[in-house]
């Protein structure tokens, strides 16, 4: 049995290759290591983070509605700047993951900011939002992350 782990915990000696950085996808890696690798582990704490003091001040009745697009700005913020970090911080070498990276990333901090999202939808796209934000993590989840995962092992 695995366990998934953020891949900053995985020590950066797991496992034998060529010079990667510490998130890249190895071929030795194991379906549960690469897995592990897909959400990076600071960028993930960062958007939660920032997730919790927006529901804190929405819940004390501050922001005046804003929280949604604060939210939403924060989501984008990230996904930004996550190949970027990635790529200073030499976890990630090869550009197209950590571009990856930052789609799943994307993808899974808009499924769990589902209700913020479909609340500021322009009119006419709550109702579209809202199977296709799902519909997205489902196939992203299902059948483009496991091809990518396969396919970087046998790089």
């Amino acid at each position: 049995m695995h366990m998934v782990v953020p891949y900053a915990l995985i020590p950066h000696g797991l496992s034998c290759g060529v010079a990667m950085g510490a998130g890249d996808v190895r071929p030795t890696d194991t379906f549960a290591e690469k897995l592990a690798k897909i959400l990076p582990a600071e960028i993930t704490a960062v958007f939660l983070a920032i997730k919790s003091i927006i529901d804190l001040v929405a819940r004390g009745g501050g922001g005046g509605g804003l929280a949604p697009y604060v939210s939403f700005a924060a989501i984008l913020f990230l996904a930004v700047a996550t190949p970027i970090f990635l790529q200073l911080t030499g976890h990630v070498q090869r550009l197209a993951l950590a571009l990856f990276l930052s789609i799943s990333f994307l993808i899974w901090s808009v499924n769990i900011e589902y209700s913020n999202i479909i609340s500021i939808a322009p009119a006419g796209w709550g109702e579209i939002l809202s199977y296709l934000i799902p519909i997205l993590l489902i196939l992203w989840a299902g059948l483009a992350l496991p091809v990518y995962l396969v396919k970087s092992g046998k790089e």
